[in-house]
């Protein structure tokens, strides 16, 4: 499996298909294998980078707070190792803020944008009280807040009809590093507003909401979109819509993308 070294830490990724490239950045406590079923549909068509962010999966921890744009530089490592300077970013959750800062940084590299159960928006009081209160518990009730949190993800209903794939999410979950956790939580609620970029940004762009998603509420999410002059498009389940809708995502995407 391929790396790059970013700040002295090996960066994991991997690279199929062929045609335009589409970057896909996964969610907090997730890695680049999350994509593997989804991006079969897209092969034959694009050039498919997804890449392991700093503290997940394959990839290492740089630091004590992993901020977006830090995530956003490793990426551009990836791209630049690989011949990229033109690309789609599909980012999902905390992926999504990694692909709006890296469009703040690198504007000129990006002709479209996917928010998937994602925002703009910084977290607000309430979700920062939320995020500190995990980094006093992470040390010593990590596996309980890993299970707990990545199941209630899912819609109830989803829980049901794809039990082995919550299983298999939740198993790899586990295997994040507690200081990868910790550095991703600090960096998630240090990051800044982004709105703006994501409103000024004359490329293709689209948010991505589930019905049932329980840390963005799609109502919000459809009121983002029309202020950011994004398209929107709106899922069965909850927060993880890359498997609780697949086929309809992917029909979606392709059309976005066409």
């Amino acid at each position: 499996m391929p790396t790059v070294k970013f700040k002295n830490a090996d960066v994991s990724y991997t690279v199929c298909g062929k045609g335009p490239t589409l970057v896909w950045l996964h969610g907090y406590l997730e890695s680049k294998n999350i994509w593997e079923e989804l991006i079969i549909a897209f092969e034959n068509d694009y050039t498919n980078v997804c890449i392991d962010l700093l503290g997940h999966g394959n990839s290492g921890v740089v630091n004590e707070t992993h901020l977006p744009s830090l995530h956003a530089n490793a990426v551009d490592e990836v791209l630049k190792s690989i011949g990229v300077d033109n690309c789609v970013l599909i980012g999902h959750s905390m992926g999504g803020y990694v692909s709006l800062a890296y469009l703040e940084e690198f504007p000129q590299k990006v002709s479209g944008i996917v928010l998937m159960n994602s925002t703009s928006y910084a977290d607000s009081e309430e979700k920062k009280g939320i995020r500190k209160r995990a980094l006093k518990i992470i040390d010593n009730k990590k596996d309980i807040y890993i299970r707990l949190g990545v199941s209630n993800l899912f819609s109830k209903e989803s829980k049901q009809n794809h039990k082995e794939a919550v299983a298999h999410i939740v198993n790899n979950a586990l295997k994040t590093p507690t200081s990868g956790i910790k550095a991703a939580i600090k960096g998630m609620m240090l990051r800044p507003r982004r709105t703006h970029v994501l409103k000024n940004f004359n490329g293709k762009k689209l948010i991505i909401s589930g019905r049932e998603d329980v840390l963005i509420d799609t109502s919000e999410s459809e009121k983002e979109a029309v202020f950011t002059n994004c398209d929107f498009k709106q899922f069965q389940g909850g927060h993880m819509t890359f498997l609780e809708d697949r086929k309809c995502l992917i029909c979606n995407l392709l059309r976005f993308l066409a």
